[in-house]
């Protein structure tokens, strides 16, 4: 199974339109659990600036609506707490390991709730909405991490993006 098998795969189940009952979460999730990292794969989207806690490379579009980036956590970081409105985020460790904070969407930003802390090691999935929660991702150890990120739709380009 390899990475250019996952793509082909991930847009012949991701649907045209953006509504959740059209998005297949289960079938998503499925199939990057089959795909197992192999780093000769993905390593030339690995594009690394040490002066961020992380740096976004775009893999490929899928469809209009979708698109597929690789992540790369420098050591000790982590990122923002922060949301993914209207958006499903699907990722999957490639290298070493990440942990998600959860945090409950309806807490306020002063008095933010802790909803449970997840170790994802390589080769795990997790996936995350709004209505879920919103997320904090850290690399807890002292080797970089790298992680898979699939968004439908797709996330638009800011700073830190190498698309």
């Amino acid at each position: 199974n390899s990475l250019k098998n996952l793509i082909q795969d991930l847009s012949s189940s991701i649907q045209e339109t953006r509504t959740e009952n059209n998005v297949k979460i289960r079938e998503v999730m499925n199939l990057l659990r089959y795909y197992q990292s192999k780093e000769e794969q993905w390593t030339k989207y690995a594009l690394r600036d040490k002066d961020n806690n992380y740096t976004r490379n775009l893999v490929t579009n899928i469809k209009t609506h979708s698109n597929l980036l690789v992540l790369v956590w420098e050591p000790g970081k982590q990122s923002n707490i922060h949301g993914h409105p209207n958006t499903h985020c699907f990722m999957k460790i490639l290298k070493g390991q990440l942990q998600e904070k959860l945090f409950d969407p309806t807490s306020s930003e002063s008095d933010r709730v802790l909803k449970r802390t997840t170790t994802l090691p390589t080769n795990s999935v997790a996936y995350i909405t709004d209505e879920l929660g919103l997320h904090q991702m850290k690399n807890p150890t002292a080797d970089i991490a790298v992680s898979l990120h699939l968004y439908v739709p797709k996330y638009e380009a800011g700073s830190g993006v190498n698309l």
